[in-house]
């Protein structure tokens, strides 16, 4: 059996930590790091703040999930001499920066502590 995509006569698409990481980074795209909180962010969502506590454990977490979203977003080319490579991955770096420039700070100050940091 499939679990529906919303609860009965909600009309509410389900959440998932894909959806609420997408918001939250839109969030701060468009309003500032300062302006996202869980409530902040449960109402974009048109949620209970609790229900976001299933998808990240605090605002802390959270706030490494949209590194780790932002992160996965890098592409790391594979082929050409090392020069080129860190030219184009800064460059891609560059791009996704400029992309979310409110994420910024948190790119080059939080300590990854994600998967993502444990990758070669």
């Amino acid at each position: 059996m499939t679990r529906p995509s919303a609860q009965p006569g909600d009309g509410r698409i389900r959440l998932t930590r894909q959806r609420v990481l997408t918001a939250a980074l839109d969030l701060v795209d468009a309003e500032g790091l300062d302006k996202l909180s869980m409530r902040r962010l449960a109402k974009v969502l048109d949620r209970n703040p609790m229900a976001l506590y299933r998808y990240t454990a605090n605002r802390s977490a959270l706030l490494d999930a949209i590194v780790e979203h932002v992160m996965d977003q890098l592409t790391i080319p594979t082929d050409g001499d090392w020069e080129s490579l860190l030219r184009r991955t800064g460059h891609n770096f560059r791009t996704l920066a400029l992309d979310h420039p409110h994420v910024v700070p948190l790119l080059v100050t939080r300590p990854l502590t994600t998967p993502l940091a444990l990758r070669p």
